[in-house]
């Protein structure tokens, strides 16, 4: 386990590998780092399309150390770079396919985890983070004003709360086998 404080103190010297920085989430994190003037020694950004997202979204490609890899989560090309950090936020997170095709949700979910966790091993990554979601507790009951870390829940129906769940235990078996 790492503290935000570990994690940032010595960034200068730290390289790290995004997936998911061009969605909502990893974008905000992008902004933290910039308006926190947070340097690293790289940045490197998966993105199915990266100059689509350069063209909305400019101000990114003038950041020193920040590099964009193109590649798709589930069968990116390995590089030979070393990375201290991966952070794992990739995800389908469309309702509508979660209806209409809950075994392509379950499938982008899974097989993308595991090959994050697979070029974690091969890139020597020291920590990653995968960012789950509440829906692996499926409805929270009116009762409960916070979800405990105990709590189970029922994600039944739901192939996108199901299959973060199942990342989220193929993560700590990939933890055990490879530290």
């Amino acid at each position: 386990m790492i503290s935000t404080e570990s994690f940032l103190s010595d960034s200068k010297s730290k390289s790290i590998f995004i997936t998911g920085a061009t969605g909502f989430f990893g974008r905000s994190l992008l902004d933290f780092f910039i308006k926190n003037v947070i340097e690293f020694k790289k940045i490197s950004i998966l993105s199915r399309d990266p100059e689509a997202f350069l063209a909305n979204w400019p101000l990114y490609a003038k950041i020193p150390g920040l590099d964009f890899i193109k590649g798709d989560v589930e069968n990116f090309v390995f590089n030979n770079s070393h990375y201290d950090y991966i952070l794992h936020f990739a995800t389908p997170a469309s309702a509508t396919m979660n209806l209409k095709d809950p075994t392509g949700m379950t499938n982008v979910i899974l097989n993308g985890t595991r090959h994050v966790l697979n070029f974690a091993i091969h890139c020597k990554a020291s920590h990653i983070l995968f960012t789950s979601s509440g829906a692996v507790y499926g409805v929270q009951p009116t009762d409960l004003s916070h979800i405990p870390e105990t709590y189970i829940g029922d994600a039944t129906g739901s192939a996108y709360g199901e299959a973060k769940r199942l990342a989220e235990i193929m993560g700590c078996e990939y933890a055990a086998k490879y530290n």
